[in-house]
């Protein structure tokens, strides 16, 4: 097959239908995008309690970041420290965003919320373009696709990290390498794959699948140099522009997360790196029937069959460059690849219904398979709606926001501490996971030294792997507060009663095997704490004076040391957490033997 050559165009399908088919997806979609701008709009500054948790943790560094370049010029979250820990076009997008609606917390929070509604629906509505070519089919089912996907996957697209600008440039990619193309139109998919390697820089793995698959076309070998014409320059810049400003090619947010860990032990995430299982076996099962009935029914083209092949081998190198080269957990957001192969996926089930309504045969499969994949976005979508139909029922009450300790997030408790006026005089603290939302909402009232390394620099980095990284923070900051949540918090007691705090980070690791940088407090410097939430998301934030704390004794090193070569710290740390579901991505047992790989490796035995 060639990327010039027609497969299953629209000609050969009801062309109308397929429009019809994308408009009420889209319209699905557009109404699930609506419900939580809409309450944001209607919600008071003073209620955004009700509302943090729209965006994950995480999504929070990049607005702290975007806020300080917009206003300041600097990429830093604390202030200080330049770092390029994030992906860089939709850290750019944030930055261009809080340059015209202001850097305060309120404002920019709104605008990302309904920046990212918009770019989903737009990402869909963009079949538009080709609505009046031959390859409007095409465009057709790859944006309804699309649309079913980010409901499927909202907590991959929709909670203010990076894989959502990757929407943008699906449906076109799709159309180049369905469609007819010509010369230049590698040229356009070049760009494309550009701007998926900005959105996150494993999408590089992206252009290697679609050079395998012109390779294995066997055209001449100036179609791969116009294949690379632009991604291969833009990479080769990105990647020399972070040497020269931060000393490091690639996000220190990764390089942080690899630090401690043997390489080929983290097998486990591979499961979890495949998506949402059951969905998955259901599309599988839509998938392999309307094949059979297609190739029976002399209806059968390959149409998507390129694209799938494209996106499933970028997920399957992804997935095994995590299980083999990373060594913390996969989050939500990593999966983007996998998630988009999902949409490639519902986009080949889709036009294989339509094949059989052209054919007409066996329509009532096709018509009962498009039903499906429309009610299942439907769910998806009033799933996705809940959440903020109550939020906005609560706002136009109008009545105070009154949360119980067992209904209180971590989010929500930086936002009572920052209310209570607990921090003053603009203090330098320090906080490893879940800080994400002190630091932002708190950014006019504190700095926050994010201390697991994601929004640090290569420096800390080298103080890591050579052992000084205690000595770093001691000399690189004056900090006042040391804050940490926590499940369980190890504490010892000395021989006169007098308890000592052992607080390592960061404690994310799933298979690294190396003590963190580790500091102890005693009871006297204990600040503030405060429980929160249930289990197994429930915890306890501890706030204890840097200046007070002491040198860990030999026992407290043994402690961390002894729980990072075993069971490790996260489960350490984090107890209630794991097997939660059973094989969830926590799974206990999954990790155990992945940490006894990577005790094998490393050399060092153990049970």
């Amino acid at each position: 097959m060639s990327l010039r050559e027609p497969q299953g165009l629209p000609s050969a399908g009801p062309q109308r239908l397929r429009a019809a088919f994308w408009w009420l997806a889209l319209l699905i979609l557009l109404a699930a995008m609506l419900g939580r701008p809409l309450n944001l709009l209607l919600t008071e500054p003073a209620a955004v309690q009700r509302v943090v948790d729209y965006l994950v943790d995480d999504a929070y560094y990049y607005l702290g970041i975007a806020a300080n370049l917009a206003e300041y010029g600097e990429s830093t979250l604390d202030g200080d420290t330049r770092t390029n820990g994030y992906q860089p076009l939709w850290l750019l997008m944030l930055a261009g965003l809080a340059a015209v609606v202001g850097t305060d917390p309120w404002p920019l929070f709104v605008a990302t919320s309904v920046l990212i509604a918009a770019i989903a629906v737009l990402s869909v509505a963009l079949a538009l373009r080709w609505r009046r070519t031959p390859s409007a089919g095409v465009a057709f089912v790859a944006a309804a696709g699309l649309a079913i996907a980010v409901l499927q996957y909202p907590t991959v697209f929709l909670t203010g990290m990076e894989p959502i600008v990757a929407l943008l440039a699906f449906v076109p990619m799709l159309v180049l390498i369905e469609s007819p193309a010509a010369q230049r139109h590698l040229v356009a998919l070049s760009a494309l794959l550009a701007w998926l390697f900005l959105a996150r820089i494993d999408g590089l793995v992206l252009s290697a699948s679609v050079a395998l698959l012109l390779i294995a076309e066997r055209g001449p070998p100036a179609r791969l140099l116009r294949l690379f014409s632009i991604v291969v320059p833009v990479a080769l810049a990105y990647f020399a522009n972070n040497q020269w400003l931060f000393a490091s090619p690639v996000p220190v947010s990764g390089l942080a997360k690899n630090i401690g860990a043997p390489a080929l032990a983290n097998w486990g995430v591979l499961e979890y790196a495949i998506g949402a299982k059951r969905p998955l076996q259901v599309m599988a099962g839509f998938w392999l029937l309307l094949e059979f009935a297609c190739w029976r029914r002399g209806c059968w083209t390959p149409t998507f069959l390129k694209s799938l092949l494209v996106w499933v081998t970028a997920a399957i190198v992804q997935s095994l460059y995590y299980a083999a080269f990373s060594a913390w957990l996969i989050w939500p957001w990593y999966i983007w690849l996998s998630a988009l192969s999902f949409a490639v996926l519902v986009a080949r089930i889709a036009h294989l219904a339509f094949s059989l309504i052209a054919a007409k045969r066996d329509q009532w499969l096709a018509a009962l398979v498009l039903i499906a994949l429309l009610a299942t976005e439907t769910d998806k979508a009033r799933s996705y709606l809940r959440r903020p139909i109550a939020d906005l029922k609560a706002s136009l009450r109008q009545g105070p926001v009154a949360i119980p300790d067992t209904a209180l997030s971590f989010n929500q408790l930086s936002l009572e501490m920052l209310d209570s006026g607990f921090f003053f005089a603009y203090p330098r603290v320090a906080m490893g996971d879940r800080a994400g939302r002190l630091a932002y909402w708190g950014r006019r009232q504190l700095s926050l030294v994010q201390t697991e390394g994601l929004t640090l620099d290569a420096a800390y980095l080298l103080a890591r792997k050579v052992g000084k990284a205690e000595h770093w923070f001691e000399t690189r900051f004056a900090l006042r507060y040391w804050i940490v949540d926590r499940g369980h918090l190890p504490m010892l007691r000395d021989a006169g009663g007098g308890i000592e705090y052992v607080i390592a980070d960061p404690i994310q690791g799933r298979v690294n095997l190396d003590p963190p940088p580790t500091f102890c407090f005693g009871h006297d410097t204990l600040e503030y704490q405060r429980s929160y939430g249930a289990a197994p998301t429930g915890g306890t934030r501890y706030v204890f004076t840097f200046a007070g704390r002491r040198p860990c004794s030999p026992a407290a090193r043994a402690l961390i040391a002894e729980a990072a070569a075993g069971a490790g710290l996260r489960q350490l740390s984090l107890p209630a957490e794991y097997d939660i579901v059973p094989k969830g991505f926590l799974y206990t047992a999954d990790e155990d033997r992945d940490r006894r790989i990577a005790r094998q490796r490393r050399g060092t035995g153990g049970p």
